[in-house]
């Protein structure tokens, strides 16, 4: 499946075994209503994609499959990820640059 970041705060899924595939319902809006451009996401333990916001991070898990188990949560709404390429696991976390330094999670 290939994950593609579309807009400032959209991602879209594309069918399984077929990356030139992609149906409407399976978009994700990774939104609380703010404005929060989208920098950069992460498959994170194979079940996760960590989507990294300018003031925020969010998480979709579940994504293996058909989708439709999958959810959007929150990670945390004080602080995002600045630089795209920043985001990279180390062991069993995940660490991004955001505005005050070095950050890491989702707890998996």
């Amino acid at each position: 499946r290939l994950w593609v970041m579309t807009g400032t705060d959209q991602v879209w899924a594309s069918d399984l075994l077929d990356h030139t595939a992609y149906n409407v319902a399976r978009q994700f809006r990774i939104s609380d209503g703010t404005p929060d451009n989208m920098v950069t996401m992460k498959v994170f333990n194979e079940t996760n994609l960590v989507c990294g916001k300018e003031r925020s991070i969010w998480r979709i898990t579940d994504i293996v499959g058909g989708l439709s188990t999958s959810q959007l949560l929150p990670v945390t709404k004080q602080y995002g990820c600045v630089a795209a390429e920043s985001m990279v696991d180390i062991g069993t976390d995940l660490w991004w640059w955001s505005q005050d330094g070095a950050r890491s999670g989702p707890e998996s």
